[in-house]
């Protein structure tokens, strides 16, 4: 059975590392792997449990969220870790992998009928480690309660986007440049779908803007 408290983290580099920090902050119990161990070995010293293998990771999990450097590392770790999550365990996916690599990992979700949400992130290093990546979040309904205090733990705002896939797709629209700005985002859109919902004050402002070319990964 799996630990609703419990969430494995796939990646610890420049994004998945602080992702870690602050989801055990949050009060999450944070297992996480690396495919390079010394760089996801830190992570001890603010509570984390690092595993060897992806498997190891994603035992007894409630949560698997990845945030790894391309699709091919992605698909790697899925290998790894689909056939070891518990019965009712979703997999998070966030790194930068791209509308066909989207649909892939999706299907290979679902192979194994575990939920899938599509959640890549805006913001890099600063924002990773302060807390306040955007989330661009798309997949089942049902799982939005759960993964909201996922999302509430590392990032200031999360927009919810319909079916799996209008994360990424929304993404690509902003990091190659959107006539929108991240303020406007917050605001209903019949283009988006469903609704926003943020943790921290709304008039802060948005530590991406829509012209910036530098994305996480």
């Amino acid at each position: 059975m799996a630990d609703e408290r419990t969430l494995a983290v796939l990646g610890s580099g420049i994004m998945g590392a602080p992702m870690a920090r602050n989801l055990a902050g949050a009060g999450w119990k944070v297992r996480a792997w690396n495919r390079t161990r010394e760089k996801a070995e830190p992570l001890a010293e603010h509570g984390v449990t690092v595993c060897d293998t992806p498997a190891e990771a994603v035992s007894g999990a409630g949560i698997a969220l990845t945030m790894l450097s391309d699709a091919g590392a992605v698909q790697e770790a899925a290998r790894g870790m689909l056939d070891a999550l518990e019965d009712g365990a979703v997999w998070i996916q966030t790194s930068r992998v791209g509308l066909q690599w989207t649909d892939r990992l999706a299907a290979l979700a679902a192979e194994r009928a575990v939920p899938f949400v599509d959640a890549p992130v805006l913001g890099t290093k600063q924002p990773a480690e302060q807390g306040k990546l955007i989330v661009l979040a798309s997949g089942p309904s049902e799982e939005r309660a759960r993964c909201g205090p996922v999302f509430d733990a590392i990032g200031s705002k999360t927009l919810w986007l319909g079916e799996a896939g209008a994360g990424s797709r929304l993404k690509i629209v902003v990091t190659t440049g959107s006539p929108r700005s991240p303020r406007s985002w917050a605001r209903p859109s019949p283009s988006l779908g469903r609704s926003t919902s943020t943790r921290r004050s709304s008039s802060r402002s948005s530590p991406v803007a829509p012209s910036t070319r530098a994305t996480p990964r």
